[in-house]
Protein backbone atom coordinates (compact mmCIF):
# COMPACT_ATOMS: atom_id res chain seq x y z
CA UNK A 1 0.00 0.00 0.00
CA UNK A 2 1.47 3.51 -0.92
CA UNK A 3 0.82 6.57 0.34
CA UNK A 4 0.85 9.56 -1.80
CA UNK A 5 0.95 13.16 -0.19
CA UNK A 6 -1.92 15.24 -0.90
CA UNK A 7 0.12 17.81 -2.02
CA UNK A 8 2.67 16.10 -4.47
CA UNK A 9 0.38 12.92 -5.63
CA UNK A 10 3.49 11.37 -6.57
CA UNK A 11 4.43 7.52 -6.68
CA UNK A 12 7.68 6.19 -7.16
CA UNK A 13 8.32 6.17 -11.22
CA UNK A 14 8.76 2.46 -10.89
CA UNK A 15 5.51 1.59 -9.61
CA UNK A 16 3.78 4.03 -11.94
CA UNK A 17 5.22 2.41 -14.51
CA UNK A 18 4.06 -1.05 -12.90
CA UNK A 19 0.66 -0.03 -12.82
CA UNK A 20 0.76 1.51 -16.64
CA UNK A 21 2.05 -1.31 -18.04
CA UNK A 22 0.12 -4.19 -16.09
CA UNK A 23 -3.26 -2.56 -16.22
CA UNK A 24 -4.01 -3.36 -12.29
CA UNK A 25 -7.06 -1.73 -11.02
CA UNK A 26 -5.71 0.86 -8.12
CA UNK A 27 -7.82 2.13 -5.57
CA UNK A 28 -7.58 5.01 -3.07
CA UNK A 29 -9.31 4.21 0.30
CA UNK A 30 -10.53 7.68 2.53
CA UNK A 31 -12.61 9.07 5.03
CA UNK A 32 -12.93 12.30 3.18
CA UNK A 33 -15.52 12.92 0.76
CA UNK A 34 -13.72 14.11 -2.17
CA UNK A 35 -13.31 10.65 -3.71
CA UNK A 36 -13.86 11.20 -6.90
CA UNK A 37 -11.48 9.34 -9.54
CA UNK A 38 -8.10 11.16 -10.33
CA UNK A 39 -8.37 13.13 -7.59
CA UNK A 40 -5.42 11.38 -5.42
CA UNK A 41 -3.81 10.18 -8.78
CA UNK A 42 -4.33 10.06 -12.13
CA UNK A 43 -3.58 6.41 -12.05
CA UNK A 44 -6.48 5.70 -9.27
CA UNK A 45 -9.41 3.66 -11.27
CA UNK A 46 -11.62 3.54 -8.03
CA UNK A 47 -12.23 4.81 -4.44
CA UNK A 48 -13.58 4.00 -1.49
CA UNK A 49 -15.27 6.49 1.58
CA UNK A 50 -14.72 4.81 4.58
CA UNK A 51 -14.79 5.72 8.26
CA UNK A 52 -11.28 6.87 9.50
CA UNK A 53 -10.75 4.22 11.94
CA UNK A 54 -11.87 1.60 8.94
CA UNK A 55 -8.99 3.49 6.80
CA UNK A 56 -6.43 3.15 9.18
CA UNK A 57 -7.22 -0.90 9.48
CA UNK A 58 -6.62 -1.40 5.96
CA UNK A 59 -3.79 0.43 6.01
CA UNK A 60 -2.27 -1.76 8.74
CA UNK A 61 -2.87 -4.58 6.75
CA UNK A 62 -1.69 -3.17 3.49
CA UNK A 63 -4.47 -3.96 0.83
CA UNK A 64 -8.07 -4.27 0.35
CA UNK A 65 -8.02 -7.82 -0.52
CA UNK A 66 -8.97 -9.13 3.41
CA UNK A 67 -12.10 -9.89 5.36
CA UNK A 68 -11.45 -7.91 8.51
CA UNK A 69 -14.30 -9.89 10.37
CA UNK A 70 -11.90 -13.32 10.06
CA UNK A 71 -8.39 -12.02 9.02
CA UNK A 72 -6.32 -10.57 10.66
CA UNK A 73 -4.25 -7.24 10.88
CA UNK A 74 -1.21 -7.99 12.27
CA UNK A 75 0.97 -9.55 15.00
CA UNK A 76 1.58 -7.83 18.33
CA UNK A 77 4.89 -7.68 20.11
CA UNK A 78 4.77 -11.34 21.38
CA UNK A 79 3.66 -12.16 17.87
CA UNK A 80 0.32 -13.18 18.96
CA UNK A 81 -2.34 -12.21 15.74
CA UNK A 82 -4.75 -9.02 16.29
CA UNK A 83 -7.92 -8.59 14.90
CA UNK A 84 -9.95 -5.98 14.10
CA UNK A 85 -12.57 -6.51 16.82
CA UNK A 86 -9.07 -6.80 18.84
CA UNK A 87 -8.91 -3.10 18.68
CA UNK A 88 -12.26 -1.75 17.98
CA UNK A 89 -13.91 0.96 20.11
CA UNK A 90 -16.87 -0.25 22.06
CA UNK A 91 -18.83 3.05 21.88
Amino acid sequence: MCHLHRQLRTLHPAIEEAIGASGIPTVAFLSGNRNFESRIHPLITGNYLASPFLVVAYALVGNMRVDLQTQPLGHDQAGQLVYLRDIWTSS
